[in-house]
């Protein structure tokens, strides 16, 4: 490729390429679509090239050494509420922003009690809970809806692990999670919220969210840019600012006289 800009587009799943590039600096940029976030960019190189991202200008910057490939992954969600069950339910949503809105009272009023666990930091660890309609788990800034009839209920959180440690509990309309007083056409909601102590000990049992992410993304697809010239048909160079539609992949690689292209795959 000879330092031109071109544009190209992708859609989840898809790929393009492969394309060639020189060694040296080359920039791509995502355009992204209406409703879309870019959550996340992550460059990676087997070799010496060195790469810098601005997630708020959607811009991966590489530069690339002689005889490397860099792989360059652009994350993205489509926030809203994803429980079906919600008045405003988002079908198009891939990653929950804890919007969701049920009914507060009359017949078309969902009776349900949803428990939301906030951390202050991620992690990879399960934090148990004890109610009347029975034991469940939940993961970090994670939440389940439980659909009852009305009655008197109760939720307490227990065996916390590691260094876990509950720093409060609050449920809406003024209930203690310990005496839930569940009526019909009512959700109540209550929030769990824990810290991480160090050197603390295991947790105790109690009765005492910015966006979550997790949801899922726009799959990768992946670009191999191995190295000098010949014509790609895109009618310019990887080099310059590239503008890219959905999540995707960008590998740079050049093999000085002899070009291999490679793809990898990654989690979507």
């Amino acid at each position: 490729l000879n330092n031109a800009p071109f544009d190209f587009g992708m859609i989840a799943g898809s790929s393009n390429g492969p394309m060639e590039a020189t060694v040296g600096v080359h920039t791509v940029t995502e355009n992204v679509p209406q409703g879309w976030t870019l959550t996340g960019i992550d460059c990676s190189s087997d070799g010496n090239s060195t790469s810098s991202v601005d997630l708020n200008s959607g811009t991966a910057s590489v530069n690339l050494a002689n005889g490397d490939a860099v792989s360059c992954t652009f994350t993205n969600a489509i926030y809203g509420c994803t429980d079906p069950q919600a008045l405003n339910y988002d079908p198009n949503a891939t990653a929950d922003d804890q919007s969701c809105e049920y009914g507060g009272g009359g017949d078309d009023g969902r009776t349900a009690i949803i428990v939301k666990k906030l951390t202050d930091s991620p992690g990879s660890e399960l934090f148990n809970f004890h109610a009347t309609w029975g034991d469940f788990t939940l993961g970090h800034n994670d939440e389940k809806t439980f659909d009852l009839d009305p009655g008197t209920y109760s939720v307490t959180e227990y065996d916390l692990p590691g260094t876990w440690q509950l720093n409060s509990v609050s449920c809406t309309g003024g209930e203690d999670n310990k005496s839930i007083d569940l009526t019909e056409g009512e959700t109540v909601t209550c929030t769990f919220s824990n810290v991480e102590e160090t050197g603390g000990g295991g947790g105790t049992s109690g009765s005492v969210s910015s966006r979550s992410g997790g949801g899922e993304v726009l799959g990768a697809q992946t670009e191999v840019l191995p190295a000098a010239a010949p014509d790609t048909g895109f009618g310019g160079t990887a080099t310059g600012d590239v503008n890219l539609i959905g999540a995707f992949t960008v590998l740079l690689g050049f093999m000085g006289l002899a070009f291999t292209g490679r793809k990898e795959e990654f989690e979507s």
